[in-house]
């Protein structure tokens, strides 16, 4: 059972999800300054190796296979899960994550699909392997997931706005891949809350997320 953390509710693993330029992590910046006691966490992680590692690919050889950096990915998240999550859970901290598994199945069902036969499923095959990783105690599934969704035109707006991309920041990619986050969402409905980021401004969704929050028992 999980132990009881200092607000008197149970300890919660809370993800956020959503593609770029959704905000995900201003929001779970403004929530760490709001509500410090908790464990806040990035996937990837940013302590090392993985942070040098992902911010700074050239340096690790960034021209290796899109199938390869997915694994990696998961070896991330299997230290992140055993340096903090777990820990912090039997302690009793909640923990709020910047992306987890199911940024994994959204982005690298999508960025692998050309190396997998013909009439497999991508995302059933990345599902399978967290799957088993929680059954053999590895991980542990979120018992929240946020995920922020947003209309394309606001999304391809805030690309423009942005310098030096990613390969992952191109609109046609990020669409295709929020249309797998909400097949998880229909998926997954008793851990999903869905929020519309309306170009409503951070704040205005910052306050809609606190509210599921202290609906779900995790903030005051």
């Amino acid at each position: 059972m999980v132990k009881e953390d200092d607000s008197g509710t149970s300890a919660k693993f809370v993800t956020f999800e959503g593609v770029d330029k959704t905000g995900k992590t201003l929001i779970c910046n403004i929530l760490e300054t709001e509500y410090p006691e908790y464990t806040y966490i990035y996937d990837p992680p940013k302590f090392e190796p993985w942070d040098s590692i992902f911010t700074d690919g050239t340096k690790y050889g960034k021209n290796i296979p899109n199938i390869s950096e997915s694994f990696l990915l998961l070896s991330a998240r299997l230290h992140n899960y055993t340096k903090e999550i777990s820990k912090s859970l039997r302690k009793g901290k909640s923990v709020i994550a910047d992306r987890y598994a199911d940024s994994w199945f959204a982005y690298q069902s999508i960025h692998t699909e050309k190396y997998f036969q013909k009439g497999a499923c991508p995302l059933d095959f990345f599902k399978k392997i967290h799957e088993s990783c929680v059954n053999y105690g590895l991980l542990k599934d979120p018992d929240v997931t946020i995920l922020i969704i947003a209309d394309r035109k606001i999304i391809e707006k805030r690309l423009k706005r942005t310098k030096n991309r990613t390969e992952y920041e191109d609109i046609e990619f990020l669409i295709k891949v929020q249309g797998i986050y909400k097949q998880l969402a229909t998926e997954y409905t008793k851990r999903y809350r869905i929020v519309e980021d309306k170009d409503q401004g951070i704040i205005n969704v910052y306050n809609e997320i606190k509210k599921i929050l202290k609906k779900e028992g995790i903030c005051k």
